[in-house]
């Protein structure tokens, strides 16, 4: 055997006996034992799993929102007629809630897609919002909309027992066209209204559930 290969074979020895040591070392330190992450702890009773110390609060629970105490919605109707502009019958429109302070909190429904830029009202106080809305294109005729409020905003929380508003507007052109706003009190258990009709807008009522 040559020295060469002799020098070779020591070496080779030399390392395996460095990685037995180490693989020993190691498990004397117990490394190979599985460990529980730092943001977990064990709870008390053996068998119960670990408890998550970082788990987040559901954003959609009363106390993340605020509470509210108000749990019943209700429905709306309306039919409108024709505002007398170069599109009619066909027509835009949005249907939407606001608080007492003339604060936007929901859109129920709004209709119209191009021309839906000529609500000025709704996107003044709306920005657009049609979270959780009936959306549509532009009705080629007048017709009765039915919607429901389920006393949430536009987050999904729900709203306090106060006073607001359901707003309507309604276009039938390349501009302006008509506004209407009814109150009613949020209140539990609410209260059925027939507001009286006015122009443009017909039979309207409110159904609490």
């Amino acid at each position: 055997m040559s020295r060469r290969s002799s020098r070779r074979r020591r070496a080779a020895a030399a390392r395996i006996c460095r990685s037995v040591a180490a693989c020993l070392s190691l498990l004397g330190m117990g490394c190979f034992q599985p460990s529980i992450p730092s943001d977990y702890i064990q709870s008390e009773g053996a068998d119960e799993p670990p408890v998550d110390l970082f788990e987040p609060e559901d954003a959609g629970t009363p106390d993340a929102c605020g509470g509210a105490a108000v749990t019943a919605g209700f429905r709306f109707r309306v039919r409108t007629s024709a505002v007398g502009g170069q599109f009619a019958p066909r027509n835009v429109g949005a249907i939407w809630i606001q608080n007492g302070q003339g604060q936007f909190v929901k859109t129920l429904e709004r209709w119209g897609t191009t021309r839906a830029k000529w609500l000025l009202s709704f996107n003044e106080a709306s920005g657009g919002n049609v979270v959780d809305a009936i959306t549509g294109p532009t009705k080629v005729a007048h017709e009765t909309h039915e919607v429901r409020w389920d006393v949430t905003d536009a987050a999904g929380c729900p709203s306090p027992a106060a006073d607001y508003t359901i707003q309507l507007e309604l276009t039938d052109r390349s501009g302006a066209g008509v506004t209407l706003g009814i109150p009613f009190v949020l209140a539990e258990p609410g209260v059925d209204l027939s507001p009286p009709d006015a122009p443009n807008f017909h039979d309207m009522a409110i159904d609490w559930e």
